[in-house]
């Protein structure tokens, strides 16, 4: 098992990008302990609570407004590894996000390969063959 619980923020936004998040989130349970929240105030309750506990937080931004809404709570992502995932690629949407300043930002439009992969850095865990090995 891995060291620090992974967080899976995913907000209620995009319904197809967060069924991917939480496949990914199943895969990973074998090696590391995940929490999943999907309310922002579940979000905020959980990084109070156990914020000794968690290592890495994978937040799913759906929608502009729950980009905003993550980004006015930000200070409780600041001793974590981030990984953002965006509602869209348009360039204000990417600014804000930048000076958020996660470890990688990426947009819920896509197969979150590249998610897995920085994902797969920052834990040492390998999902192979839909499984999770260390």
């Amino acid at each position: 098992m891995s060291e620090k619980a992974i967080l899976f923020c995913i907000l209620p936004g995009n319904r197809t990008a967060g069924q991917h998040l939480e496949e990914l989130a199943g895969k990973i349970r074998a090696s590391a302990s995940v929490h999943i929240v999907r309310q922002l105030e579940d979000v905020r309750a959980t990084l109070l609570y156990r914020w000794e506990e968690i290592g890495v937080a994978v937040l799913l931004a759906a929608t502009r407004q729950e980009l905003l809404d993550l980004k006015a709570m930000w200070s409780l992502f600041e001793d974590l590894k981030t990984i953002l995932i965006l509602p869209d690629g348009e360039k204000e949407t990417v600014a804000m996000a930048h000076t958020m300043r996660p470890r990688f930002i990426s947009c819920g439009g896509r197969d979150l390969r590249d998610v897995k992969a920085v994902l797969e850095k920052m834990t040492g865990i390998s999902l192979q063959n839909g499984g999770a090995y260390l």
